[in-house]
Formats: structure tokens, C-alpha cells, sequence
């Protein structure tokens, strides 16, 4: 399974909430579409997934500025404002941190090594 930048975001709330069982899967037809049947060969994957995304937080290489704003950005469900208050940044370094710590996860998820200077945005998932 290749994961995309949207379920790593999606996820990522998962690390710290350990209630979460349930998260719409990315696989999952949208609810309004009541003729289209969810694959039963993807059915079984979320708590695959909320492990992976556990491992790959305690596994990645973030730095601790990446940390804070991921966590609370997804974890505090903060606005980019808040959390540049909080840590004398502005938001366009908030939203940096938060879109290279995305960027680190996503290939620690998909089982590659990241490089300082690697643009997650253009990764496909394609090797």
C-alpha cells in the first residue's frame, strides 16, 4: 500500500489519541454514493493503518520544531496563527514545518529515506 500526503494528514490525529478507531478510510466510497460498494479487499486495513502511523512517528526523523507544530496542528487541532503565537513564528514557517514533517512521514510510510531537501509534493508513490 502506498500512502498519500491526505491519509497521513487524516491519520496523523491517531498518534495521540489512542480512543480513535475509527477513521473514513481513504479506500471508502463517499457516503452520498449509496450504489458504489467499499472493496472488501481494503476493508480490513484501518487498524493497520493507525498502527503504521504510530510507528512512523516514533520512527521518523523529525526534528523537534517539526514535532511541536504537527502535533499541535493535528494533534491540538490549533490553527497555523495559534501555533506560530505559541512558538514566535509566522504562519508560512508553521505551515513549512508542518508540510516537511507530512513530507517525512509520508516516506517513512511508504519505506523510503529522507533527504534534506526532498519535496514530498512531488512524490507519486511511484519507485
Amino acid at each position: 500500500m502506498s500512502y498519500s500526503p491526505e491519509m497521513v494528514a487524516q491519520l496523523l490525529p491517531a498518534v495521540w489519541d489512542s480512543t480513535i478507531t475509527h477513521i473514513d478510510s481513504p479506500t471508502c466510497p463517499d457516503a452520498d454514493m449509496p450504489r458504489q460498494r467499499p472493496d472488501p479487499k481494503l476493508g480490513g486495513t484501518m487498524l493497520a493503518l493507525l498502527a503504521d502511523i504510530r510507528w512512523a512517528w516514533a520512527k521518523a526523523p523529525l526534528v523537534h520544531e517539526d514535532r511541536v507544530a504537527l502535533f499541535l496542528t493535528y494533534g491540538l487541532d490549533w490553527s497555523q496563527q495559534e501555533v506560530g503565537d505559541v512558538s514566535a513564528s509566522c504562519r508560512q514557517t508553521v505551515a513549512a514545518r508542518n508540510s516537511r514533517g507530512l513530507g517525512i512521514l509520508l516516506f517513512t510510510l511508504n519505506g523510503k529515506v529522507w533527504e534534506d531537501g526532498d519535496d514530498s509534493s512531488n512524490d507519486d508513490g511511484e519507485e
